[in-house]
């Protein structure tokens, strides 16, 4: 969550469909979004977020109602409401999400080793405790096709 309200401007190129996570930090990485993940992110920045910014100092990538940096409460508050827009009534939070994608990749045939490098920081034990859980709502991933490239 903390490394999604961090990304700035400078850290997304929507001509090379990537972003880099962890910029400034050890566990700096690049990803890959593939299909609808690319082309809202770029929505986004072109439509919502232009909307929301008032002034062109904010280099937040992600901002809340005000244009400033959305914080993690806020992207929490957002995940909660899309949830029960379709229906979600479980306790939905980001990192309920992130663990959804770990268990999708895994449950798909992607070998621990891939999936670690795609979610950065996850530990082999995190991995196989991903691998043993089923989806408790029978899901489609959100983001499509997200890809990690090495630097």
């Amino acid at each position: 969550v903390s490394e999604v309200v961090e990304l700035n401007l400078d850290d997304v190129d929507t001509g090379a469909h990537t972003v880099i996570c962890g910029a400034g930090s050890m566990r700096r990485r690049v990803v890959t979004l593939y299909g609808a993940a690319a082309q809202a992110l770029r929505h986004y920045i072109e439509r919502g977020r232009a909307a929301l910014t008032k002034a062109d100092g904010e280099q937040a990538l992600f901002v809340n109602h005000r244009g400033q940096r959305l914080t993690r409460q806020g992207l929490w508050l957002i995940i909660r409401q899309y949830a029960a827009a379709v229906g979600i009534a479980d306790n939905i939070t980001p990192h309920a999400l992130r663990h959804s994608f770990a268990a999708h990749l895994l449950e798909n045939g992607a070998a621990p080793e891939e999936v670690q490098k795609r979610m950065g920081n996850l530990s082999a034990g995190s991995a196989d405790t991903y691998r043993r859980r089923a989806h408790p709502h029978g899901g489609e991933v959100v983001l499509d096709g997200v890809r990690v490239r090495p630097d």
